[in-house]
């Protein structure tokens, strides 16, 4: 396995659990890695050391939200800015003549935010 060494400033106190338990740190850092988007899901299960369905059980487990589902309040939070989108490219006759092919494509992204 591949290792990365962390290095804190002398003055830091690194709490006694991320010390204690290198599973637990080697999740917060990949998870928080995965979740800001900066690798796919498949990379952060291999970087945790797991299979894909472990590491998305796992994630809970160690305080993340799980994988696939969004906050309620983030998915209201885009489905009123992508209300507020649609009414405005309306409103400015951007959807005007699209093909069907257009529409629904327009409708799959609806239901994807």
């Amino acid at each position: 396995m591949s290792s990365i060494v962390v290095t804190f400033p002398e003055t830091a106190t690194v709490p006694e659990e991320l010390r204690n338990d290198p599973e637990r740190t080697r999740y917060l850092i990949v998870g928080s890695l995965y979740q800001q988007g900066h690798i796919s899901r498949r990379q952060a299960a291999e970087l945790a050391g797991d299979a894909e369905v472990v590491f998305a059980a796992k994630m809970k487990q160690y305080g993340f939200q799980p994988l696939g589902e969004l906050d309620s309040e983030a998915s209201v939070a885009r489905g009123t800015r992508w209300q507020a989108l649609a009414e405005r490219l309306a409103g400015e006759g951007f959807l005007d003549g699209l093909s069907d092919d257009a529409e629904e494509l327009l409708g799959q992204v609806r239901l994807a935010l």
